[in-house]
Formats: C-alpha cells, sequence, structure tokens
C-alpha cells in the first residue's frame, strides 16, 4: 500500500501526489474511519465539498496555537519546511519538484539557499591539492 496523499487542486491549481511517513499515515486513517469524511476528501466541508483555504489557514492556526510553535505559521511555510527538510536529508532535487508540482527545476533550486548543512556537507575538490 502506497503511503501518499493525492493533493487535489493544490497550489498553483496543480494535482499532485505526497509521501508521508507511517505515523502520520496511522493518524489520518485513525481520524478518516471516525469522521468518514465526503469522498474523496479526507478533509471535507460541512457541506461535503473541499475545506475552502480560509478554514484550512484557520485550522492550522489553531493547531499550531495548541502546540506552541508560534503565531506565524501558514501552508505555505509548512510547504517550504518540508521541501528543505527533503533536501537536508538528501533527498534528490528533481523529486522534490515532482513532489511540490513545481515546472520547472529553477523554481524548486530556491530550497537549496537554505540549506546550509547540504552545502557544508559537499567536499571540497581543494581537498585533493598535495600539501
Amino acid at each position: 500500500m502506497q503511503q501518499v496523499i493525492h493533493v487535489r487542486d493544490g497550489k498553483g491549481g496543480k494535482d499532485r501526489m505526497v509521501p508521508m511517513g507511517g505515523k502520520l499515515y496511522l493518524l489520518l486513517r485513525t481520524y478518516y474511519k471516525r469522521e468518514q469524511p465526503a469522498k474523496p476528501w479526507l478533509f471535507a466541508s460541512k457541506s461535503g465539498g473541499p475545506l475552502c483555504a480560509e478554514t484550512a489557514r484557520r485550522a492550522l492556526l489553531c493547531a499550531a496555537a495548541v502546540s506552541g510553535i508560534g503565531k506565524f505559521v501558514n501552508p505555505h511555510l509548512l510547504r517550504h519546511a518540508f521541501a528543505t527538510h527533503l533536501l537536508e536529508g538528501g533527498e534528490d532535487l528533481r523529486k522534490i519538484q515532482v513532489i511540490l508540482g513545481h515546472a520547472s527545476l529553477q523554481s524548486t533550486q530556491i530550497y537549496t539557499h537554505v540549506a546550509p548543512s547540504v552545502i557544508a556537507a559537499v567536499r571540497s575538490p581543494l581537498e585533493d591539492l598535495p600539501d
């Protein structure tokens, strides 16, 4: 079984598949069984359609407040952090491009400037110079 979320009409109006870890998968399965949201949505509005962007933002702000992670959380910040952690974890930039739904690799490359640990891990060719 694939542990991915099908994001419909995400940023830029694009659909994409996003991988998720086993812990999140189990939490979402529990939520889905308990709430039984209107298909095909994981998070459905009261009318049975997808949540509107503002409702999702408010839910995120409430969750951030409860968790203590701060007041300045928004969906784009989470997307940016997700991409940065993938890059810092050694994931291939092309795969990150697909996950984020970027048409151009240049759009994905903006995340490379926020990952100093990736740059620091690169072995300098100057190390090969004789003493």
